[in-house]
């Protein structure tokens, strides 16, 4: 069965001997259209695993019914490991989004760490939703173990024995029938309780590795503040410079001026002693 990891196509960017090609502005588009892809496969997965786990209740409320059927089971158990496999693939789908390089703009920054965080809380919720299932499912399935069980040994007690021997040998090896049988679904129920055991272990180690991203995207979130705070400041002080920078060149401006008006009086004063002394 397909658990979707044939959308995992690889993006353009390479030749065809597996070189890269492009300049840093072509490294960037790749990054944004892969960060697009794993998104939009995380928001998808996300509401299969939801359906899925719908499904998967209503299949459980069968457990132990009249529509307990061998072909009930098959198609629980399956369903089952499908949207545990689909888990899987979505917890490696936030990792790789969280490898992917960040992006210059810090619009664009907040941006996704908006929606990364969304997606893994989406994803939190749904998995909590999961592993409820799961559990619901294990213990439905040994209660129906132990309802068979105390049926097989009511049916071999000492009394039914009498019975089974008073009304002949069809009916001995009728009961013969009905034992395999038993055995054998008890078998199988034995085995998908494994199963779904293993299973909710590994929704466990999905759930810490879903913790560690929460934990190491808090810390890149500190960093990207970080920088924007100091590219801030640098912008601060740049202007402050700037202005600085003006007021030096207005009071040189101020300073020339004087010194300009400062000669014509001191050149008038010389031209008018002059002509006072050809007068006389």
């Amino acid at each position: 069965m397909p658990y979707g990891q044939g959308d995992l196509t690889a993006s353009g960017g390479f030749n065809d001997g597996g070189n890269y090609y492009g300049n840093s502005n072509s490294y960037q588009n790749n990054g944004h259209a892969d960060y697009t892809r794993l998104t939009e496969l995380v928001g998808t997965n996300i509401q299969k695993i939801n359906q899925n786990v719908q499904d998967i209740k209503r299949m459980v409320n069968q457990l132990g019914s009249m529509q307990d059927t061998p072909d009930l089971r098959e198609r629980l158990h399956q369903r089952q490991h499908y949207t545990n496999q689909l888990a899987k693939d979505t917890s490696k789908n936030l990792k790789e989004i969280k490898s992917l390089p960040s992006v210059g703009n810090p619009g664009d920054q907040r941006h996704r760490k908006t929606q990364t965080e969304r997606l893994m809380g989406d994803f939190s919720d749904v998995l909590n939703s999961f592993q409820a299932a799961q559990r619901e499912a294990a213990s439905a399935e040994k209660e129906c173990v132990a309802k068979v069980r105390a049926a097989s040994s009511a049916q071999h007690d000492p009394g039914s024995d009498i019975l089974i021997n008073i009304q002949g040998t069809m009916q001995e090896q009728q009961q013969a029938a009905v034992t395999v049988e038993e055995l054998q679904e008890i078998e199988e129920r034995e085995t998908a309780i494994r199963q779904l055991e293993a299973d909710i272990l590994d929704v466990n180690m999905i759930f810490k590795d879903l913790g560690t991203m929460v934990h190491e995207q808090g810390d890149m979130i500190d960093s990207i503040e970080a920088n924007i705070d100091n590219a801030g400041d640098a912008v601060e002080q740049g202007n402050t410079q700037l202005k600085q920078a003006r007021a030096s060149q207005t009071s040189a401006r101020k300073k020339k001026f004087i010194c300009a008006i400062l000669l014509l009086v001191i050149l008038a004063i010389i031209i008018i002693i002059i002509v006072v002394s050809v007068k006389k």
